[in-house]
């Protein structure tokens, strides 16, 4: 038995632009078959490394968003809502654990006084992911994504200072992140 029925076909497309490392704007068409094209365009804007204000708007149906994210210890927390013209305003909202592995190692000082010592888990720069990266003191979302980039354009790199080559990375945020990365296979 056939069927007249048309699968769904949909095509999108887009472009994101950083502005520094607390600025992103997105932009996308996307197309679905049955539907008119629809345009998408959203902004983050990240205060502290802690705290991102995210706004966003959409036609075909019109909507428009705001938002924000909080980053608190291990845990990201998101709030967003949303208004369309046949379903009002809807409310969404999200918690996210981040486990990472932090290994701990308890004594006493001369003075009897507690010390931590946080042992620190090195990340390989050729093979890290996007979420990896961002887990490296002053590698936010936009510098991932810049290493990542050339990377992908430029092989391996073959030093640690070929960092140096990466758009927001200088001599002072190389030497604030090398003990928490390395080169390898």
């Amino acid at each position: 038995m056939k069927s007249c029925e048309k699968l769904p076909q949909t095509f999108c497309t887009g472009i994101s632009v950083s502005f520094g490392d607390q600025l992103i704007l997105n932009m996308d068409i996307f197309k679905d078959s049955m539907f008119p094209l629809e345009l998408r365009t959203g902004v983050e804007y990240i205060l502290f490394n802690r705290l991102a204000l995210r706004s966003g708007f959409s036609t075909e149906p019109t909507q428009f968003a705001a938002g924000v994210g909080l980053l608190f210890f291990l845990f990201e927390v998101d709030y967003e809502v949303t208004t369309h013209k046949d379903l009002g305003l809807t409310h969404n909202f999200s918690i996210q654990l981040q486990l990472r592995k932090i290994e701990k190692n308890n004594s006493f000082n001369q003075n009897n006084f507690k010390v931590e010592s946080v042992t620190i888990t090195k990340i390989n720069i050729n093979t890290a992911s996007s979420e990896q990266l961002q887990k490296i003191p002053g590698i936010g979302k936009v510098l991932a994504h810049r290493i990542i980039v050339f990377r992908y354009q430029n092989g391996k790199f073959s030093s640690i200072e070929q960092l140096l080559l990466v758009k927001g990375i200088g001599e002072t945020k190389l030497e604030k992140i090398k003990p928490y990365i390395f080169i390898g296979e």
